[in-house]
């Protein structure tokens, strides 16, 4: 008995009360400090991802209110039939320029070789829009009022391209007519979702690079 009671005092001279509730403060504060260490991680990580989260859902929300509106009403509107119908106007002198015998009759390019009917999705608007809607909502330190000039050349160019879509059609519809299909869906559409993301890259890249100072130089 006596010799079992020096074994649990020794024990107990080892691992004093004091010293075990040191140590579960002790793994409490590291616990904590780990806790506020993966909070200010997480925190910095949404601080750096914030401008691309706003910048995804300005557009997303730009870019679907504007189809809903295009599709709604716009695309069925006589301002819709009109631009269709200066597109075909423009192609048609175009194709005159290049020797055609080319009339047009509201949205429709004929000759004696061939015919086309310019109709919704080869107008370059929603392709213009979308290149704009990105200019828009990027998270760049550009004002807006320096966006204007990028906005308009962009659309400018996407509606001189689509003009040569439209005449490509036209004498790949004379020349190889098994190719106009595939061009048409296949070809010309995927480009004008390529165009506006590309324009919208080299924008960025201008945009971002940094201005030379005249004392710097």
């Amino acid at each position: 008995m006596g010799k079992r009671k020096k074994k649990s005092t020794k024990l107990a001279d080892k691992h004093p009360p004091g010293e075990a509730g040191d140590r579960g403060d002790r793994r409490e504060r590291i616990a904590q400090r780990k806790g506020k260490g993966a909070d200010s991680r997480r925190e910095s990580w949404l601080a750096a991802k914030r401008p691309v989260l706003r910048f995804v859902l300005v557009f997303a929300v730009l870019i679907g209110s504007f189809n809903v509106y295009f599709y709604v009403w716009f695309s069925k509107s006589p301002a819709f039939e009109s631009y269709l119908h200066f597109n075909a106007q423009v192609s048609g002198a175009i194709l005159r320029v290049f020797g055609e015998d080319a009339r047009v009759a509201e949205t429709s390019i004929s000759t004696p070789r061939f015919a086309l009917n310019i109709k919704r999705g080869c107008d370059a608007i929603q392709a213009s829009v979308f290149f704009v809607f990105l200019v828009l909502a990027s998270p760049l330190r550009t004002p807006l009022l320096k966006r204007v000039p990028a906005i308009i050349v962009g659309m400018a160019l996407l509606l001189l391209i689509n003009l040569v879509r439209i005449i490509s059609l036209y004498y790949i519809g004379v020349y190889i007519p098994s190719a106009f299909k595939t061009m048409h869906v296949e070809i010309w559409q995927a480009l004008f979702i390529f165009l506006p993301l590309f324009l919208w890259v080299l924008w960025v890249r201008r945009a971002m690079r940094p201005s030379v100072v005249a004392g710097d130089v």
